[in-house]
C-alpha cells in the first residue's frame, strides 16, 4: 500500500515538473524597459511590479539599481512599443531583449 502511494506521488511530481518546464519554454524570451510611469527611486519590488502590471501592461516589474524595470514577453513588448511610438512619435528601440551571458570557447 505504501509503495503505491510513493509511486503515485513520484508520478504526479514528474508530470508537474514536465508541465512547468513546457510552459516556460513556450513563453519565450523576455524584454525589459525602464518604466515610463514610475517617478523617483525604486525601493520596493512589489510596488514596481504592481505599477508595471497595471499601468504599462507588462508581465511584471522589479527594482534594479534604483530604477523600476518592467518586463514583457518580447512579441507583446514589440507591439506595445510600436503602438506607443506611432501615437507619440517615439522610437521603438526602448524594448531590449534580455540575452543570457554565455561565453563561447
Amino acid at each position: 500500500m505504501m509503495n503505491r502511494s510513493v509511486a503515485f506521488s513520484a508520478l504526479v511530481l514528474i508530470l508537474l515538473v514536465l508541465t512547468v518546464s513546457d510552459i516556460t519554454s513556450v513563453r519565450g524570451q523576455r524584454c525589459m524597459r525602464v518604466s515610463r510611469t514610475w517617478a523617483g527611486p525604486c525601493r520596493y519590488d512589489q510596488w514596481c511590479n504592481r505599477q508595471c502590471r497595471l499601468w504599462e501592461i507588462a508581465a511584471g516589474g522589479a527594482c534594479q539599481t534604483g530604477a523600476c524595470i518592467c518586463y514583457y514577453f518580447c512579441p507583446k513588448a514589440e507591439k506595445h512599443t510600436q503602438h506607443k511610438s506611432n501615437a507619440q512619435n517615439r522610437d521603438s528601440d526602448d524594448a531590449k531583449k534580455v540575452v543570457p551571458n554565455v561565453e563561447h570557447p
